[in-house]
């Protein structure tokens, strides 16, 4: 929010011309009034001013009838609005500002009323930490990090409009690593970057694009081996790769392609020319492929993965002939 606790000084002097360096009593707009120093005929010096209400408004330093130095400033109901320094009306320089339920706001520098430079905003529904680091005009913008209500770090890096933007950290509610890498105008990775298991471990590391594994990647079994190798899209394999099974043995290595199967949901099968191979890394079957299933001309193996079984045409995984 734009300026947050601005406050106007305009005061309803009398036409009496007081002394200066005086502690004087002056109206103020809005039924309010100013007890404190005064030369000029403006608030000069330390002084308060209060609601017509009778409550502070503002105690402090003012200069030329503004607030000007250190000072308090306070909401109509009596509770803490801001303490710190102030120049010319603005608060600026180091201060902490407060919600109006008494929880703190921010705490930091301040410039022409702007949160701005380094400081740590606070939630107004707990009072819990929400943001600490770098700020342009009321917006984390820079270096920072951000937390979940526990304390625990949510992410760390750089920040631009209040979102990951740049070389970052994200972490699970947990405090395992989340994401590390390029973020782009959120929690979503965009470029080379890695993405970890909740409780550690690498899940995928390689190309992002909008939060999506896509480009050039490798997936990970939990137990650290590779999964698959090769082309992403859609967070899934797409293109040329090579599969493993768990105990890092090779799977398949060739084409795959997406397709949606009987419950709707999207996979990711063999597709066109590819090498399938059993747990023991002796090939199954070599050849061309449609939607995971060997279709076209192939070869396939005996155990022994050597001795041929059949060569020839096949259709939706069934051997036809010659």
């Amino acid at each position: 929010m734009k300026r947050l606790f601005i406050f106007s000084i305009l005061l309803l002097f009398s036409a009496i011309c007081y002394s200066q360096n005086t502690v004087q009593t002056l109206p103020a707009k809005d039924g309010g009034k100013y007890v404190g120093e005064v030369s000029n005929n403006l608030p000069n010096g330390k002084g308060i001013m209060y609601y017509a209400n009778g409550n502070k408004e503002y105690e402090g330093t003012f200069k030329d009838g503004q607030f000007h130095g250190t000072g308090t400033s306070y909401y109509e109901n009596g509770k803490l609005e801001y303490t710190g320094q102030w120049k010319e009306g603005y608060m600026d320089g180091y201060g902490e500002a407060y919600w109006d339920n008494g929880f703190k706001c921010y705490e930091g520098t301040f410039k022409d009323g702007y949160f701005e430079g380094v400081g740590t905003s606070y939630r107004l529904e707990d009072g819990t930490k929400l943001y600490s680091g770098q700020w342009i005009e009321d917006s984390p913008e820079g270096q920072g990090t951000y937390y979940y209500p526990d304390g625990k770090v949510e992410y760390t890096g750089q920040v631009k409009d209040d979102q990951p933007n740049g070389p970052g950290t994200s972490y699970y509610k947990s405090g395992s690593i989340e994401f590390t890498g390029t973020f782009s105008n959120g929690y979503k990775l965009d470029g080379h970057g890695t993405e970890y298991f909740d409780g550690g471990g690498k899940m995928y590391e390689g190309d992002f694009v909008k939060g999506i594994w896509e480009g050039q990647g490798t997936w990970y079994y939990q137990n650290g081996n590779i999964r698959t190798k090769g082309s992403f899209s859609k967070d899934l394999p797409c293109g040329q790769v090579v599969r493993y099974y768990e105990n890092g043995v090779k799977k398949y290595e060739g084409s795959v392609a997406l397709f949606t199967n009987e419950e709707g949901k999207t996979v990711s099968s063999a597709q066109g020319y590819g090498l399938w191979y059993d747990e023991n890394g002796k090939i199954i079957y070599k050849g061309n492929f449609k939607a995971g299933k060997f279709d076209g001309y192939g070869t396939s193996y005996k155990e022994d993965g050597v001795t041929i079984e059949h060569q020839g045409q096949w259709k939706d995984g069934d051997f036809i002939g010659k």
